[in-house]
């Protein structure tokens, strides 16, 4: 019988050899004699507009067991966007989404409803969904009255749709959402 291998932290090692936890991978079979084993690989969608929070985060998840996609880009084109959607449905298992009150238009409020969706129905490409708006002040100078019960139906919509899959809420700073996301499971620290 021949050896299976895996792949773990970019390097090819004999079975056995390292210890690996399921819940945190996904395993792909790449042919009969190849098992791929894939570190959770983050989608860090939500509002562009100049924001810094992607900036924030990524070193953060240097210190997690997984890999992230950032979309943004300096000249947005067709390549961009289909490299985004090849990302977004069929190499990121999680879908993070952080919404700040620079967001222009309604599209990644959109791709959230739709990211649960694909999470409860269609797995395992989209295993998790997690959505946070940022709200540092914690005041109403960011969010009004109208903009935060929005926020919290399209909250309690995302946990009906993905009850299992889907994590979010009302966070301060980057370091809130690390926290939610550590939490709930969908990331490891190593």
């Amino acid at each position: 019988m021949e050896n299976i291998y895996i792949q773990f932290n970019s390097k090819i090692r004999k079975q056995g050899t390292t210890p690996v936890e399921p819940h945190n991978y996904r395993v792909s079979l790449k042919d009969k004699n190849i098992i791929k084993i894939m570190r959770t690989r983050i989608f860090l969608g939500g509002t562009c507009a100049e924001t810094t929070w992607r900036n924030e985060l990524i070193p953060m998840l240097y210190d997690y067991d997984c890999d992230w996609f950032n979309p943004v880009v300096k000249n947005w084109t067709e390549e961009c966007q289909a490299i985004e959607e090849d990302e977004k449905n069929n190499k990121c298992d999680m879908h993070l989404y952080v919404i700040t009150s620079d967001m222009i238009g309604v599209y990644s409020i959109a791709e959230i409803i739709n990211s649960c969706w694909q999470a409860q129905c269609y797995g395992p490409h989209v295993n998790k969904v997690a959505f946070f708006v940022l709200d540092k002040e914690n005041s109403y100078d960011e969010w009004n009255k109208g903009q935060r019960k929005s926020f919290n139906a399209t909250m309690r919509l995302c946990k009906d749709i993905a009850p299992e899959r889907f994590c979010g809420g009302w966070v301060k700073n980057m370091n809130d959402v690390i926290k939610h996301l550590e939490d709930a499971g969908f990331i490891k620290h190593i």
